[in-house]
């Protein structure tokens, strides 16, 4: 994965935490665990997008288009901690003929070990004329 990963410095706030469960189960009690699911999140911060975005502008005929999620799949090697910062390391896979995308991670501590694996296969969509 290192040769062709780009790497990013990602951040587990407890805000973020606290946002995150309370979208997956209403928890309104401060986090004081980091959920296995949670690095999934950092797939939307920009910089991650925008690697996105040049790989499918790199396919023919793109055009303004949503990413719909088929699947994912999340490991987890150590526990994150709120308040740690940690190198997200991300390879974006060709889009594929059938307009499908692959993109996973490791997510690493300061001395580049992994704590967590994770992939997701993503069907890039044109968005209808009236989204657009």
């Amino acid at each position: 994965m290192e040769k062709q990963a780009h790497r990013f410095r990602v951040h587990v706030r407890q805000q973020d935490v606290e946002r995150f469960k309370q979208a997956i189960g209403g928890r309104t009690e401060p986090a004081s665990t980091v959920p296995l699911t949670f690095p999934a999140t950092w797939y939307g911060l920009p910089e991650v997008q925008a690697l996105i975005r040049k790989r499918i502008d790199a396919a023919p005929a793109s055009g303004q288009f949503a990413l719909l999620h088929l699947e994912q799949s999340i490991e987890m090697h150590a526990d994150l901690e709120i308040g740690g910062a940690y190198d997200l390391c991300v390879q974006i896979g060709e889009l594929g003929s059938d307009g499908k995308l692959s993109v996973s991670a490791e997510v690493r501590n300061s001395q580049g070990s992994p704590l967590a694996s994770m992939s997701s296969l993503f069907l890039v969509s044109d968005l209808p004329k009236e989204l657009q």
